[in-house]
């Protein structure tokens, strides 16, 4: 803990934005035996500093902070008795769960092919798209978002299985009737 050798109690009167993602929090004591939390903000060239006694949120290394502050000669002081504070978000967890594990992949997959091969008998007119299987993908992923659905369709056509086609409306209301790709069996011609 470093020790500052002076605070400046003459702060300016003018307030100002002060904002950016924490790089560093770290707790000082000032010349007046008085202890300060610094946020050390990237894009800031001075940290905003934190009285002892601060009752509101303290932001950790990653967060987004955004305050009304104004500045002394050595830091930043907020005008109001707390930040706003936007967490970091932990992308692995994100990540995890955006995921498709190998076996459901390939049992995804398998349910793309069978709907494809329901569609018609004629193969050049056999098409699927997200609605055709949103249910069975459903219930074999329950806790997976939705949105990687789509991930085994891009799998399929990497490997020449089926190809992009064109695009129609959901007929699922849940989705507003968004537009969603529509994919033939085989390679494009």
């Amino acid at each position: 803990m470093a020790l500052v050798p002076t605070l400046d109690q003459y702060a300016s009167k003018v307030w100002m934005l002060y904002e950016g993602e924490v790089k560093e929090v770290e707790k000082v004591k000032s010349a007046k035996n008085t202890w300060f939390t610094l946020i050390h903000v990237r894009g800031q060239r001075k940290p905003l500093a934190l009285h002892e006694d601060w009752q509101g949120t303290i932001p950790k290394r990653g967060d987004h902070i955004s305050v009304e502050a104004n500045e002394a000669a050595v830091w930043f002081f907020p005008k109001h008795h707390d930040i706003v504070v936007t967490p970091k978000v932990d992308y692995e967890q994100y990540i995890v769960k955006q995921t498709i594990p190998e076996t459901d992949m390939e049992k995804a997959m398998e349910i793309i092919r069978i709907r494809l091969r329901e569609s018609s008998p004629d193969p050049d007119k056999r098409q699927v798209c997200g609605d055709d299987v949103y249910d069975d993908l459903a219930d074999l992923m329950p806790d997976r978002d939705p949105r990687i659905f789509g991930v085994p369709f891009q799998k399929l056509a990497k490997r020449g299985e089926i190809h992009f086609f064109g695009y129609k409306k959901s007929v699922r209301i849940k989705v507003h009737h968004q537009t969603i790709a529509v994919w033939h069996e085989g390679l494009k011609q």
